[in-house]
């Protein structure tokens, strides 16, 4: 499957590689300034900003078993992983190779500071690992098994029949920008018809959410379909998995996978 780039990815990561690619060929330009482990690293982690970027999903983490359909999120099928693993460690060297172009004596500040960047790696590694646990949702003809985030681990389970919308929003990454974010609103068993409940579906580092390896619009379109179609029909779920590995063009009802 081709690589494929989430559409909520705000667009910052291919703009920041370009500066830092800028940066590298004029240190390698200027002989007084030129400092070959800086250029090294400097071109290195623009061209991981530049082709990975922050949001690109490299697969859908779509399987399934019968009629049964699991989304999860997977951080080794997208590059956010990768950025955290590489990208931090890299910059952290960044900091301390460009700490010695202002600096060739005792350590300097940004000496200290590149250290810390690298010291502060498996924080984020740490955080993406513990969410693929805590993110999935199921999908079955006749209901929808999801994880609440900040609840117990232990999914809750939809009804077709309790489930009233699934919506587009937006969500606000940790960056503080927003993002496309996938909203299931139903009606819990152990309330009143007129209450309901909300549980969100969006990318990596988005807040309040649970995240997917999924893009949203195939999220949202694959959501429609399964929705919209007869839980009878022994083609739907197949048409569902098509939609959620963006393999198909559209969803009945008029949902289009763009």
């Amino acid at each position: 499957m081709p690589k494929r780039r989430d559409k909520s990815e705000p667009p910052g990561g291919s703009a920041a590689g370009t500066i830092f690619l800028l940066i590298a060929a004029v240190f390698a330009a200027f002989p007084d300034v030129r400092n070959w482990p800086f250029v090294g690293l400097a071109a290195m982690f623009g061209i991981l900003l530049t082709f990975i970027g922050s949001g690109r999903i490299y697969r859908p983490a779509v399987t399934r078993t019968g009629d049964t359909i699991a989304c999860r999120y997977n951080p080794w099928r997208e590059a956010t992983f990768y950025l955290s693993l590489i990208g931090v460690p890299l910059l952290g060297c960044l900091t301390i190779a460009g700490a010695s172009l202002v600096d060739r004596g005792s350590p300097s500040f940004w000496r200290i500071v590149g250290i810390l960047i690298i010291a502060v790696t498996p924080i984020p590694v740490f955080v993406l690992a513990r969410q693929s646990r805590r993110s999935l949702l199921r999908i079955t003809p006749s209901e929808l098994s999801v994880s609440v985030p900040g609840q117990q681990p232990a999914l809750t389970e939809i009804p077709r029949a309790d489930v009233r919308a699934i919506s587009p929003t937006t969500g606000r990454l940790g960056n503080g920008v927003t993002a496309p974010v996938t909203e299931i609103s139903y009606q819990p068993a152990n309330l009143s018809p007129a209450a309901t409940q909300t549980v969100l579906f969006g990318p990596t580092n988005t807040k309040k959410t649970a995240w997917l390896t999924v893009e949203q619009s195939d999220l949202l379109g694959g959501l429609h379909a399964w929705k919209d179609g007869d839980p009878n029909d022994p083609g739907l779920m197949d048409r569902v998995e098509a939609i959620l590995r963006g393999q198909a063009a559209g969803a009945p009802g008029g949902v289009a996978n763009l």
